[in-house]
């Protein structure tokens, strides 16, 4: 896989995420980040006010209050969209306070099964793209949304399979056999512990599996 591109940023807890197919440019603004033009679709991170702005969810907006299967549709371009990862429940986690948040997007062919693993200490790693905080210790919130099915992201529509990797089963509070299944067109599945779970070597893999293709959004939250 090619290297991700994508925006690194510290103590990035208070924003929300979202998929950005509508801006022609991100550039990095600290040390750890190339200051280039970012290629397109990326992870975006915005305030909760733009980020409401950017998705068209403010009342009056084309897409207010939308069903998450609706995506805001550019009126020069139809399939470009800015769609907010967890929809609603993307802006109320921003506001809780973590310390840290970032996000990522893994996609698969249009039609392919095979698996992938991202790392919570590392989102860099094994993705397609990637937005605020890129290593936690602790993840107390992880959210995942299949953006597969809407229009101008994937023309893949099946469900992606969640679980901790055959190597690190403790990872997301799953047992040996555990699996969230993550329904298409805009499905999505919170995962919330107050305490956290540790991120480590033991415990940091998660493995996504797609049954048709197509593309998944992850925002994690924590410290």
């Amino acid at each position: 896989m090619a290297a991700p591109t994508g925006i690194s940023a510290t103590n990035s807890g208070g924003v929300c995420f979202l998929y950005n197919n509508l801006q022609a440019q991100e550039f990095g603004t600290n040390s750890s980040n190339t200051n280039s033009v970012g290629l397109l679709p990326i992870i975006m991170g915005l305030d909760p006010q733009s980020a409401l702005q950017m998705s068209a969810r403010h009342p009056g907006g084309v897409s207010f209050r939308a069903p998450n299967n609706s995506a805001f549709v550019s009126p020069t371009n139809t399939n470009a969209t800015a769609s907010l990862i967890g929809g609603d429940f993307g802006v109320a986690i921003a506001r809780l306070g973590y310390t840290k948040g970032g996000a990522l997007l893994i996609a698969s062919n249009s039609n392919g099964t095979s698996a992938v693993t991202f790392d919570t200490t590392n989102t860099q790693a094994n993705t397609n793209s990637y937005w605020g905080d890129t290593t936690f210790t602790t993840v107390n919130v992880m959210v995942f949304q299949n953006l597969s099915g809407l229009d101008g992201i994937s023309s893949g529509n099946g469900s992606w399979y969640v679980n901790g990797s055959a190597t690190n089963g403790a990872v997301l509070n799953l047992n040996t056999n555990g699996t969230y299944v993550v329904k298409p067109n805009g499905g999505t599945v919170v995962i919330a512990d107050v305490n956290g779970f540790n991120s480590a070597a033991a415990t940091c893999k998660v493995l996504c599996t797609p049954v048709n293709g197509g593309v998944l959004a992850v925002s994690i939250y924590g410290s």
